[in-house]
């Protein structure tokens, strides 16, 4: 994956506080306070990882969208499955 993908999805560019904050310590301090807020598998102490757990998904892990064996195997058949008039 791109490491960039979410680089413009950085809190400081869509958060509208209402003051400037130009000071990345200052952002890692606040994303980090307001990831608390997010499921636990969300949750993490580096930035980029909670964008892309968010963003990205990646929350639910490498194997989110692989079918079970037994409905890849209801797919490959279906086909063949006459269907009711």
């Amino acid at each position: 994956m791109n490491k960039n993908l979410y680089q413009k999805n950085h809190p400081a560019e869509f958060w509208k506080l209402p003051y400037q904050i130009n000071d990345k310590v200052e952002w890692d301090n606040l994303c980090k306070s307001a990831s608390s807020s997010l499921p636990v598998e969300a949750q993490n102490e580096n930035i980029e990882k909670i964008l892309q757990n968010t963003l990205g998904e990646e929350q639910f892990g490498k194997d989110q969208w692989k079918l079970s064996k037994t409905r890849r195997l209801f797919y490959d058949i279906k086909p063949f499955i006459p269907k009711r008039i």
